[in-house]
C-alpha cells in the first residue's frame, strides 16, 4: 500500500464496485491500517477515508459534506 508507506491518507470511493466486492476492500483496508496503528472513517455510504498513524481525521466530515462544504458536488 504505497500511500501508507509515504505516510498519506486516502480516499477511497466504492460507489461503482459491487457490494460484494467492496466489502472485501473495506476488510482488507481494516486489516492493513490496523496493522499500520491507523484509522478508518467512514464517510458516506460509499467513501472512506484511510489514514496512517500520523495523521489525524478529524471533524464532523459527514456534516460537512451533506452542507456540501468540503465536496460541492456531492449529493
Amino acid at each position: 500500500m504505497r500511500p501508507f508507506e509515504e505516510q498519506k491518507p486516502v480516499v477511497v470511493n466504492l460507489g461503482s464496485v459491487q457490494k460484494e466486492t467492496a466489502q472485501r476492500i473495506v476488510d482488507f483496508l481494516s486489516g492493513a491500517i490496523y496493522a499500520l496503528d491507523g484509522n478508518i472513517q467512514k464517510v458516506s455510504s460509499d467513501i472512506f477515508i484511510v489514514a496512517p498513524h500520523n495523521v489525524d481525521i478529524m471533524g464532523d466530515l459527514k456534516g460537512d459534506i451533506t452542507a456540501k462544504a468540503v465536496f460541492p458536488w456531492s449529493k
